[in-house]
């Protein structure tokens, strides 16, 4: 199976209208478990929210520039050590096992492969996962069809956390500064992740 994007953008990209900027990619999916990305045109001449060498930047609405990504990496949904991540330049990269980024942008036909891992049902379960919305100002809703014992917040770049407390079915979290988040739910005897940004 092969998933398409065309003209992808970032949600805060001023030169999307002044200057047509975007990034062509392909998901392919094989059956034997296989994912790979495929690159494909691009055009970021002109964005300010693509530094080549550093890599893409939310920009908030007060002019923040915050590094996501994109983020190239493989994460175990429960199990923190078991992580693989490209950190580095296309063409020159390193293998880490901390949170990596790819800074600058393959050539047009450039392959990333990830081989097949065994899947459990918490890989599963964490798709399942619904953050709004995400990005979030202030608040944000979890819809998750299982119960919720807790929920967890765990920053990217500074490894702190907060537990979250719900009031009114949202989670607040306004008094955090801006940037990635990893939210890790607690439902039974299982932990589920995904990543929410703070602007």
């Amino acid at each position: 199976m092969v998933i398409q994007f065309t003209k992808n953008r970032l949600i805060s990209a001023k030169s999307v209208s002044q200057y047509d900027s975007y990034v062509n990619f392909q998901l392919w999916f094989y059956e034997d478990g296989v994912m790979e990305i495929h690159f494909g045109d691009f055009n970021l001449d002109n964005s300010p929210n693509y530094v080549p060498g550093e890599g893409f930047y939310l920009i908030t609405s007060d002019g923040q520039k915050i590094n996501i990504g994109p983020e190239m990496g493989i994460r175990h949904p429960t199990d923190e050590e078991d992580q693989t991540w490209i950190n580095g330049k296309w063409n020159d990269f390193d293998i880490t096992t901390t949170s990596g980024y790819l800074r600058s942008i393959p050539t047009k036909g450039f392959v990333i492969r990830f081989s097949k891992k065994n899947t459990s049902v918490a890989d599963v379960m964490s798709q399942m996962i619904k953050i709004s919305p995400n990005p979030s100002h202030g608040s944000f809703f979890i819809d998750f069809p299982y119960e919720i014992n807790s929920a967890v917040l765990y920053g990217v770049s500074n490894n702190s956390y907060n537990h979250l407390v719900k009031e009114n079915n949202f989670y607040d979290i306004s008094h955090l500064p801006s940037g990635m988040y990893i939210l890790k739910l607690h439902s039974g005897n299982q932990i589920f992740t995904t990543k929410i940004i703070k602007i």
